[in-house]
Protein backbone atom coordinates (compact mmCIF):
# COMPACT_ATOMS: atom_id res chain seq x y z
CA UNK A 1 0.00 0.00 0.00
CA UNK A 2 1.80 3.17 -1.25
CA UNK A 3 1.31 6.39 0.69
CA UNK A 4 -0.73 8.19 -1.94
CA UNK A 5 -3.29 5.77 -1.84
CA UNK A 6 -3.15 5.33 1.95
CA UNK A 7 -3.91 9.23 2.18
CA UNK A 8 -6.75 9.08 -0.51
CA UNK A 9 -8.16 6.15 1.72
CA UNK A 10 -7.73 7.76 5.27
CA UNK A 11 -9.70 10.89 3.48
CA UNK A 12 -12.06 9.59 1.82
CA UNK A 13 -12.54 7.07 4.90
CA UNK A 14 -13.15 10.47 7.14
CA UNK A 15 -15.00 12.74 4.39
CA UNK A 16 -17.33 9.69 4.79
CA UNK A 17 -17.52 9.12 8.31
CA UNK A 18 -17.74 13.13 8.70
CA UNK A 19 -20.79 12.83 6.84
CA UNK A 20 -22.59 10.09 9.38
CA UNK A 21 -21.81 7.16 7.35
CA UNK A 22 -21.56 3.85 8.70
CA UNK A 23 -17.66 3.22 6.65
CA UNK A 24 -16.35 -0.13 5.48
CA UNK A 25 -13.29 -0.37 3.95
CA UNK A 26 -12.56 -3.93 1.91
CA UNK A 27 -9.04 -5.04 0.58
CA UNK A 28 -9.77 -7.84 -1.60
CA UNK A 29 -5.33 -8.00 -1.82
CA UNK A 30 -3.66 -11.54 -2.36
CA UNK A 31 -2.16 -11.03 1.66
CA UNK A 32 -3.14 -9.88 4.77
CA UNK A 33 -2.62 -5.79 4.25
CA UNK A 34 -4.41 -5.22 7.56
CA UNK A 35 -1.14 -4.41 8.71
CA UNK A 36 -0.52 -1.65 5.98
CA UNK A 37 -3.92 0.50 7.77
CA UNK A 38 -2.59 1.38 10.90
CA UNK A 39 -3.86 4.83 10.36
CA UNK A 40 -7.36 3.46 10.65
CA UNK A 41 -9.50 1.26 13.65
CA UNK A 42 -8.51 -2.36 12.82
CA UNK A 43 -12.54 -3.15 13.04
CA UNK A 44 -13.15 -0.44 10.10
CA UNK A 45 -10.64 -2.91 7.72
CA UNK A 46 -11.62 -6.07 6.44
CA UNK A 47 -9.03 -8.54 4.29
CA UNK A 48 -10.88 -10.68 1.89
CA UNK A 49 -8.46 -12.37 -0.29
CA UNK A 50 -9.52 -16.57 -0.41
CA UNK A 51 -12.33 -17.96 -1.58
CA UNK A 52 -13.56 -18.85 1.80
CA UNK A 53 -12.71 -14.72 2.45
CA UNK A 54 -15.35 -14.00 -0.50
CA UNK A 55 -17.87 -16.44 0.81
CA UNK A 56 -17.56 -15.55 4.56
CA UNK A 57 -17.82 -11.58 3.66
CA UNK A 58 -20.88 -12.16 1.39
CA UNK A 59 -22.98 -14.43 4.69
CA UNK A 60 -21.61 -11.95 7.21
CA UNK A 61 -21.76 -8.52 5.75
CA UNK A 62 -21.41 -5.81 8.29
CA UNK A 63 -24.08 -2.97 8.07
CA UNK A 64 -22.21 -0.16 6.52
CA UNK A 65 -23.58 2.55 4.55
CA UNK A 66 -20.86 3.15 2.27
CA UNK A 67 -17.57 0.56 0.95
CA UNK A 68 -14.08 1.75 -0.16
CA UNK A 69 -13.19 -1.25 -2.39
CA UNK A 70 -9.48 -2.01 -3.03
CA UNK A 71 -7.79 -4.78 -5.04
CA UNK A 72 -11.00 -5.76 -6.60
CA UNK A 73 -10.09 -8.71 -8.85
CA UNK A 74 -13.23 -9.23 -11.27
CA UNK A 75 -11.58 -12.07 -13.24
CA UNK A 76 -11.52 -14.19 -9.92
CA UNK A 77 -14.55 -13.91 -7.80
CA UNK A 78 -17.02 -11.44 -7.69
CA UNK A 79 -17.62 -9.77 -4.23
CA UNK A 80 -21.55 -9.36 -3.67
CA UNK A 81 -22.39 -6.58 -1.76
CA UNK A 82 -25.57 -6.24 0.18
CA UNK A 83 -27.76 -3.75 -2.57
CA UNK A 84 -26.55 -2.18 -5.39
CA UNK A 85 -27.62 1.34 -3.62
CA UNK A 86 -24.12 0.73 -1.36
CA UNK A 87 -21.69 2.72 -3.25
CA UNK A 88 -17.94 1.77 -4.06
CA UNK A 89 -15.27 4.04 -3.74
CA UNK A 90 -12.69 3.30 -6.23
CA UNK A 91 -9.26 4.33 -5.20
CA UNK A 92 -6.06 3.71 -7.25
CA UNK A 93 -5.00 0.03 -7.14
CA UNK A 94 -8.43 -0.61 -8.62
CA UNK A 95 -7.85 -0.40 -12.61
CA UNK A 96 -9.92 0.79 -14.75
CA UNK A 97 -11.18 -2.87 -16.16
CA UNK A 98 -12.18 -3.54 -12.95
CA UNK A 99 -14.03 -0.24 -12.00
CA UNK A 100 -16.12 -0.91 -15.51
CA UNK A 101 -16.88 -4.60 -14.24
CA UNK A 102 -18.06 -3.79 -11.00
CA UNK A 103 -20.25 -0.51 -12.22
CA UNK A 104 -21.70 -2.72 -15.40
CA UNK A 105 -22.55 -5.41 -12.32
CA UNK A 106 -25.06 -2.60 -11.18
CA UNK A 107 -23.18 -1.27 -8.37
CA UNK A 108 -22.95 2.59 -8.12
CA UNK A 109 -19.54 3.76 -8.12
CA UNK A 110 -17.71 7.51 -7.05
CA UNK A 111 -14.48 6.87 -8.74
CA UNK A 112 -10.64 9.31 -9.30
CA UNK A 113 -10.51 7.87 -12.51
CA UNK A 114 -12.19 9.53 -14.99
CA UNK A 115 -14.51 6.87 -16.73
CA UNK A 116 -17.27 7.13 -18.76
CA UNK A 117 -19.93 5.33 -17.72
CA UNK A 118 -23.69 5.89 -16.56
CA UNK A 119 -22.90 3.83 -13.42
CA UNK A 120 -19.78 5.76 -12.34
CA UNK A 121 -19.45 8.88 -10.94
CA UNK A 122 -16.38 11.06 -11.52
CA UNK A 123 -14.60 13.04 -8.04
CA UNK A 124 -12.18 15.22 -6.77
CA UNK A 125 -8.96 13.01 -5.34
CA UNK A 126 -10.19 12.35 -1.76
CA UNK A 127 -7.21 13.83 -0.33
CA UNK A 128 -8.55 17.48 -1.15
CA UNK A 129 -12.28 16.27 0.50
CA UNK A 130 -11.51 17.30 3.59
CA UNK A 131 -10.47 21.13 4.45
CA UNK A 132 -7.20 22.20 5.41
CA UNK A 133 -8.43 22.56 9.35
CA UNK A 134 -9.77 19.05 9.44
CA UNK A 135 -6.66 17.28 8.45
CA UNK A 136 -5.17 19.18 11.07
CA UNK A 137 -7.40 18.19 13.54
CA UNK A 138 -6.63 14.72 12.83
CA UNK A 139 -2.91 15.44 12.58
CA UNK A 140 -3.56 17.22 16.30
CA UNK A 141 -5.37 13.93 17.49
CA UNK A 142 -3.30 11.35 15.84
CA UNK A 143 0.12 12.01 15.08
CA UNK A 144 3.13 11.51 17.59
CA UNK A 145 5.76 13.39 16.05
CA UNK A 146 6.44 17.31 17.00
CA UNK A 147 9.98 18.57 15.96
CA UNK A 148 9.12 22.38 15.65
CA UNK A 149 7.97 24.30 12.40
CA UNK A 150 9.22 26.06 9.74
CA UNK A 151 12.10 24.22 8.29
CA UNK A 152 12.81 22.20 4.50
CA UNK A 153 11.47 18.83 4.15
CA UNK A 154 12.76 16.43 1.51
CA UNK A 155 10.67 13.68 1.11
CA UNK A 156 11.03 11.19 -1.51
CA UNK A 157 11.45 7.30 -1.98
CA UNK A 158 14.77 8.06 -3.21
CA UNK A 159 16.16 11.40 -2.56
CA UNK A 160 19.18 11.86 -5.06
CA UNK A 161 22.27 14.05 -4.63
CA UNK A 162 21.07 16.57 -6.57
CA UNK A 163 17.60 16.75 -4.69
CA UNK A 164 19.80 17.31 -1.36
CA UNK A 165 22.10 19.58 -2.49
CA UNK A 166 19.25 21.93 -3.46
CA UNK A 167 17.47 21.25 -0.82
CA UNK A 168 20.42 22.46 1.70
CA UNK A 169 20.40 25.71 -0.26
CA UNK A 170 17.19 26.27 0.62
CA UNK A 171 18.16 25.40 4.28
CA UNK A 172 21.38 27.77 4.34
CA UNK A 173 20.07 30.56 2.33
CA UNK A 174 17.10 30.63 4.80
CA UNK A 175 18.69 29.45 8.12
CA UNK A 176 16.06 26.52 8.20
CA UNK A 177 16.84 23.63 9.49
CA UNK A 178 16.65 20.52 7.07
CA UNK A 179 14.88 17.01 7.68
CA UNK A 180 14.66 14.00 5.65
CA UNK A 181 11.51 11.80 4.98
CA UNK A 182 13.23 8.70 2.62
CA UNK A 183 13.81 5.07 1.91
CA UNK A 184 17.02 5.55 0.10
CA UNK A 185 19.85 8.26 -0.07
CA UNK A 186 21.96 8.26 -2.76
CA UNK A 187 24.18 10.50 -0.96
CA UNK A 188 26.55 8.45 1.59
CA UNK A 189 28.06 12.24 2.89
CA UNK A 190 24.82 12.84 4.22
CA UNK A 191 24.66 13.01 8.37
CA UNK A 192 21.57 15.24 8.80
CA UNK A 193 18.66 14.40 10.36
CA UNK A 194 16.49 11.86 8.77
CA UNK A 195 12.85 10.99 10.30
CA UNK A 196 12.24 7.08 9.52
CA UNK A 197 9.34 5.03 10.39
CA UNK A 198 6.52 7.28 9.88
CA UNK A 199 3.25 6.49 9.22
CA UNK A 200 0.76 8.80 7.03
CA UNK A 201 -0.70 10.94 10.08
CA UNK A 202 3.24 11.68 11.32
CA UNK A 203 4.25 12.66 7.46
CA UNK A 204 1.11 15.04 7.03
CA UNK A 205 1.95 16.55 10.06
CA UNK A 206 5.78 16.85 8.99
CA UNK A 207 4.27 18.67 5.38
CA UNK A 208 1.85 20.90 7.76
CA UNK A 209 4.72 22.44 9.69
CA UNK A 210 7.35 22.59 7.11
CA UNK A 211 7.93 25.99 5.42
CA UNK A 212 9.25 24.32 2.08
CA UNK A 213 8.84 20.94 0.84
CA UNK A 214 10.71 19.34 -1.53
CA UNK A 215 9.38 16.43 -3.09
CA UNK A 216 9.09 13.56 -6.12
CA UNK A 217 5.73 12.54 -4.56
CA UNK A 218 2.20 12.82 -5.74
CA UNK A 219 1.05 12.87 -1.90
CA UNK A 220 2.93 15.43 -0.73
CA UNK A 221 2.56 17.77 -3.77
CA UNK A 222 -1.03 17.33 -2.68
CA UNK A 223 -0.65 17.94 0.74
CA UNK A 224 1.19 20.92 0.02
CA UNK A 225 -1.44 22.49 -1.97
CA UNK A 226 -3.73 21.28 0.87
CA UNK A 227 -1.08 23.37 3.54
CA UNK A 228 -0.39 26.03 1.15
CA UNK A 229 3.69 25.12 1.25
CA UNK A 230 6.38 26.95 -0.82
CA UNK A 231 6.42 23.61 -3.08
CA UNK A 232 9.39 22.34 -5.44
CA UNK A 233 8.88 19.57 -7.22
CA UNK A 234 11.56 16.74 -8.29
CA UNK A 235 11.93 14.23 -10.74
CA UNK A 236 8.53 14.55 -12.81
CA UNK A 237 8.33 11.17 -15.00
CA UNK A 238 5.21 9.19 -15.14
CA UNK A 239 2.00 9.98 -16.31
CA UNK A 240 -0.25 10.25 -13.44
CA UNK A 241 2.44 12.81 -12.19
CA UNK A 242 2.58 15.07 -15.23
CA UNK A 243 -1.32 14.96 -14.86
CA UNK A 244 -1.64 16.08 -11.51
CA UNK A 245 0.51 18.65 -11.74
CA UNK A 246 -1.37 20.03 -14.74
CA UNK A 247 -4.83 20.04 -13.26
CA UNK A 248 -3.07 21.57 -10.55
CA UNK A 249 -1.38 24.56 -12.68
CA UNK A 250 2.05 23.98 -10.87
CA UNK A 251 3.91 23.76 -13.71
CA UNK A 252 5.97 26.17 -12.61
CA UNK A 253 6.75 24.14 -9.28
CA UNK A 254 8.64 21.76 -11.29
CA UNK A 255 12.63 22.19 -10.73
CA UNK A 256 14.31 21.88 -14.21
CA UNK A 257 18.00 23.67 -13.19
CA UNK A 258 19.01 22.54 -10.04
CA UNK A 259 21.49 25.05 -9.52
CA UNK A 260 18.92 27.76 -9.17
CA UNK A 261 16.60 27.69 -6.36
CA UNK A 262 13.36 28.77 -7.71
CA UNK A 263 11.27 31.49 -6.00
CA UNK A 264 9.44 31.27 -2.69
CA UNK A 265 5.80 30.61 -3.54
CA UNK A 266 3.07 29.89 -1.99
CA UNK A 267 0.37 31.44 -3.80
CA UNK A 268 -2.74 28.77 -4.52
CA UNK A 269 -5.66 30.78 -4.18
CA UNK A 270 -6.52 30.18 -8.09
CA UNK A 271 -5.78 26.71 -7.88
CA UNK A 272 -8.07 26.81 -4.66
CA UNK A 273 -10.51 28.33 -5.94
CA UNK A 274 -10.65 26.10 -9.14
CA UNK A 275 -10.67 23.14 -6.60
CA UNK A 276 -13.72 24.48 -4.41
CA UNK A 277 -15.44 23.98 -8.09
CA UNK A 278 -14.67 20.50 -8.59
CA UNK A 279 -15.26 19.72 -4.97
CA UNK A 280 -18.86 21.02 -4.74
CA UNK A 281 -19.37 18.84 -7.82
CA UNK A 282 -18.13 16.20 -5.67
CA UNK A 283 -19.85 16.86 -2.50
CA UNK A 284 -23.05 16.49 -4.28
CA UNK A 285 -22.30 13.16 -6.21
CA UNK A 286 -21.27 11.95 -2.43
Amino acid sequence: LNNDTAFQIFAMYEYLKRQGNNVQVVDCGLKDYKKNYDFLSSNVVLTVNTYMDYRRFEENQPLVDKYIILNYDCDDENLNLNGKENIIYGINNISNKQIEKIANDGYKISSIVDLKNKNIKNVVDPVFLISKEQWLDEINQKSNIDIGADYVLVYSDIVTKEMLKYAEDISRKNCLKMYVVADKIQAIFYKGKRIKNTNIIDLANLISNAQTVVTSCNDAIKLAVVFDKNLHIFDVQDDEQIELIDKLNLKKRIVKDTSRVLEPWQEYKDIKEKMEDLKTDSYELL
